[in-house]
């Protein structure tokens, strides 16, 4: 948009073109109930369906996911709107068509630095649609981080070292 104050973008892992397996896969647990007696517990479980954005530390692990815990009613549950999950269930293939049309056009209206990170086992987005972006937008370059699927978590000092770089 005109005189919009964002002046570099980093995209991580996602892009016009979603695969549908990875939207069938974060369907089977976005929005599901997610409660645990302890917060170890939970933690435990999150960092498993989170197992797809690399190697960490446990230390690593609780900054990453540790914020998204809360107890509530002396159970522990993840801090986010459940309803998230809406937009999973109501997508059809030509809603998903139109939508992606749309967001191709609007990737090709950016016109600042944009860095596209992609996880180099991610399922979400394809090696095949970051090299299309980077062709219909001049504005746009690219890095995978090898041995990580959806999403690099930035929260390694090689990866925050990355995003430090491009905005500096």
């Amino acid at each position: 948009m005109p005189n919009s104050p964002i002046r570099r973008m980093l995209i991580n892992d996602v892009g016009p073109r979603i695969e549908p397996e990875a939207i069938k896969r974060l369907g089977s647990y976005v929005g599901q109930p997610f409660t645990f007696a302890s917060r170890s517990d939970t933690l435990n479980r999150l960092n498993e369906i989170c197992a797809s954005f690399g190697e960490h530390t446990a230390q690593e692990w609780e900054i990453y996911n540790g914020p998204m815990l809360i107890q509530k009613e002396g159970k522990w549950i993840m801090h986010y709107d459940p309803d998230i999950s809406v937009p999973f269930a109501s997508v059809n293939p030509i809603m998903a068509k139109a939508g992606e049309m749309a967001m191709w056009h609007a990737f090709k209206q950016i016109h600042i630095p944009m860095l596209i990170v992609r996880g180099g086992n991610s399922d979400l987005l394809s090696a095949a649609t970051v090299a299309e972006m980077c062709k219909v937008n001049p504005y746009a370059r690219s890095i995978e981080i090898p041995n990580v699927g959806h999403a690099p978590a930035f929260v390694k000092q090689e990866q925050v070292a990355l995003a430090k770089e491009f905005f500096s």
